[in-house]
């Protein structure tokens, strides 16, 4: 099934990846949240024209979420993604910050080595470039 916009104006992807998802569209991204709340929806995707927004802070608003997708965006930030405790799908393609401080967020623990630590984290994101998906770690091996 497409993507299409519902009855009310709202993005759907009834078939995305792993479970139904909103599509984002910055100018009513609050509407869009309390969407996502009002449908229990655990899926978020955005991508160009519509969603516009330099960082993911907004998730923070939605923290049962399992499944975001984002694309062809450039973003300044995404520590929103940290909160995300259920998250098991993530696809970020285009422009976007990676730091060593976000290795905690994703379950690295603090006696890993910086060594370690990177590799880990390339090894996800050569993952994403193959996969189109970044599994949460902690899903993927023990500490």
């Amino acid at each position: 099934m497409p993507i299409e916009l519902d009855e009310r104006g709202f993005i759907i992807w009834a078939d995305a990846i792993q479970t139904p998802s909103l599509g984002l569209d910055s100018d009513q991204l609050p509407e869009c949240i309390a969407e996502v709340k009002r449908r229990d929806l655990k899926g978020v995707f955005g991508t160009v024209p519509y969603f516009r927004e330099p960082d993911l802070h907004f998730l923070n608003q939605l923290p049962s979420l399992t499944d975001a997708a984002f694309w062809d965006i450039t973003l300044s930030d995404i520590s929103g993604l940290y909160g995300l405790s259920h998250l098991t799908y993530l696809r970020i393609s285009g422009k976007r910050p990676w730091s060593l401080s976000a290795c905690k967020a994703f379950g690295y623990s603090s006696g890993s080595t910086a060594r370690e630590t990177l590799a880990l984290i390339a090894l996800e994101i050569l993952k994403s470039y193959i996969c189109g998906a970044i599994e949460h770690p902690t899903k993927m091996h023990s500490n």
